[in-house]
């Protein structure tokens, strides 16, 4: 017969970052929703280069940014969540008009 193994735990990712629209062309919406923050953290977009186009100072667990994305150029962003040195989550943000 066939056996077929089911994974005892499923790891969860977690859904920290919420990003709408995306892609966007006017503006971009960046919900940040945690449990906890240990001390300010950092909200940075960085283009495809590794350049940081924007950087935003996290002071509390759930917490909302609205960018006017005539402000940074079209194309292709890493959004990265970190608090205290640690990646909690990335997610990939497009701009076009």
């Amino acid at each position: 017969g066939l056996s077929v193994g089911v994974p005892e735990q499923i790891r969860e990712v977690p859904d920290h970052l919420r990003i709408y629209p995306n892609p966007a062309s006017n503006y971009v919406v960046i919900e940040i929703e945690l449990d906890t923050i240990q001390s300010d953290g950092s909200l940075i977009i960085m283009d495809i280069t590794g350049r940081i186009s924007k950087r935003f100072v996290v002071t509390s667990p759930n917490q909302k940014f609205v960018l006017d994305s005539s402000e940074i150029v079209e194309g292709f962003y890493t959004v990265y969540l970190v608090d205290q040195g640690i990646l909690l989550q990335t997610q990939i943000m497009v701009i076009h008009r």
